[in-house]
């Protein structure tokens, strides 16, 4: 292992490795970074440096693995950027199952990332190698830095599925991009069903105040029973998933309201 082989190169120059338990990254301390450990070894050698410090990031399949509920969560987000979330599932689903699968393959028991850390005149000089052979050669043209961060709470990085998952879809930012504007055209087309439809019914006609405007408006959903209007609509109503009762949005008064008043705009033009 690539690790063990530097320990004994350390040990050949009677420089003590100490094993830390937090990154550096992790309470806030920064260092100069060197390309490679013979560089590194070259520079604590010329210093004279004693000891060297060592911090071992691993993971585990567990860590790694998307599940359907990571993915499942993923999802709900991303649709409201790109407004459908089974087109984004179904594309992120295979990307994901064959991700899982490398992963699977890997042997969790050597470190994804050991970093050497040295002090020389209150600076810190570090060097990161990855002795994890197959996770490196499976994931290191995929895997940026950006999926694994530290925060103040944790001593080391973790892996952040939903960088990755990110990163996954912007391979697809411009079909999903067409995807989102056919979805507005179409969501305009709908919205414009709905308007002509409450313009033209006379019972809206009716409603002579704002109180009886907004009950319109939610009996309007409600009588969607087979959801048609139901995407365009969810910005102007809210339907209770526990009772499927419907409330109407700041948003809902400005629709409703703006209606009827195409409709007194029309009264007045007719007398």
């Amino acid at each position: 292992m690539i690790h063990d082989e530097n320990l004994k190169k350390l040990t050949a120059a009677n420089i003590a490795a100490i094993p830390i338990t937090k990154e550096l990254e992790s309470i806030g301390i920064e260092s100069i970074e060197i390309k490679n450990f013979d560089a590194f070894l070259h520079f604590v050698m010329a210093q004279k440096i004693p000891c060297v410090f060592t911090h071992s990031f691993e993971l585990s399949l567990e860590a790694v693995t998307i599940t359907q509920e990571d993915l499942s969560d993923f999802c709900e987000e991303a649709a409201q950027i790109y407004g459908d979330q089974k087109v984004v599932a179904d594309i992120l689903a295979a990307n994901v199952q064959e991700y899982n699968r490398k992963a699977q393959r890997v042997d969790y028991s050597t470190p994804i990332v050991v970093t050497y850390i040295a002090m020389f005149q209150t600076q810190f000089f570090s060097c990161s190698v990855s002795p994890n052979v197959v996770f490196d050669e499976m994931f290191g043209r995929i895997m940026s830095d950006d999926f694994f961060r530290c925060d103040s709470t944790r001593s080391s990085r973790m892996f952040r599925k939903n960088s990755f998952l990110n990163s996954l879809l912007d391979e697809y930012a411009e079909e999903l991009e067409k995807m989102k504007e056919k979805q507005a055209d179409a969501s305009d087309t709908l919205l414009e069903q709905v308007k002509i439809l409450i313009l033209s019914d006379e019972k809206f006609h009716r409603c002579t105040n704002q109180k009886m405007r907004a009950i319109y408006l939610t009996e309007f959903v409600a009588a969607d029973k087979q959801g048609k209007f139901k995407d365009v609509m969810r910005h102007y109503v809210t339907v209770s998933d526990r009772d499927g009762s419907v409330a109407y949005t700041q948003k809902g008064t400005y629709f409703i309201e703006s209606l009827y008043a195409e409709v007194k705009a029309a009264k007045t033009i007719g007398k």
